[in-house]
């Protein structure tokens, strides 16, 4: 496919919503609420005085390391053996990426900029799902109200993995540019 066609695809594409992606979240037991009727203001600062409710939500907080998922670093490195990538050179050269960046994620677990993340889902080609994935580690997810992640989204879909050609496409849709050095986590 030329790139012109792609790119009047994309455009006309772009515009079509898709339903969104929402991750299962559980509302706490009645009980465990605390409420207005469960704190008092003394000294001018909020106390919790319904006891036994805050002893729940406190034994419910110290539970959630154990309930923790793999960090954005672990979930890289499993991305990375699963597409049988071994160098992290592949990775940072492909996203168009510092190496000193890429290592700060790998290795202080830092999280990077929305930006930096797509332009790795591309240094890993990732799919669309495992993009998603991802970016949830992170933190983040693709917001149907950006431009840039809808357009970001498609380029996935159509497995377009070229940082030149998404770059191009990108700065013809007035977006920003993935791995430029303007974008870069500093």
């Amino acid at each position: 496919m030329k790139i012109e066609e792609l790119r009047q695809e994309l455009r006309e594409t772009v515009t079509v919503a898709r339903h969104r992606e929402y991750q299962e979240w559980t509302e706490p037991a009645e009980e465990d609420i605390i409420t207005d009727d469960d704190v008092e203001i003394i000294g001018g600062e909020l106390f919790v005085v319904n006891k036994v409710k805050l002893e729940r939500v406190i034994k419910h907080l110290e539970g959630i390391p154990d309930r923790l998922e793999q960090s954005l670093s672990e979930t890289i490195e499993d991305l990375m053996a699963s597409k049988g990538i071994v160098k992290n050179s592949d990775v940072y050269l492909r996203a168009n990426i510092d190496r000193k960046l890429f290592s700060s994620i790998m290795i202080n677990d830092r999280i990077p900029k929305k930006a930096t993340l797509f332009a790795l889902c591309f240094g890993l080609k990732l799919t669309r799902g495992e993009a998603g994935k991802l970016l949830a580690t992170a933190g983040f997810l693709f917001s149907k109200s950006l431009r840039f992640d809808m357009y970001i989204e498609e380029l996935l879909i159509r497995k377009i993995y070229s940082i030149t050609d998404i770059n191009e496409i990108l700065r013809d849709a007035r977006l920003p540019e993935l791995g430029s050095i303007n974008m870069l986590d500093k």
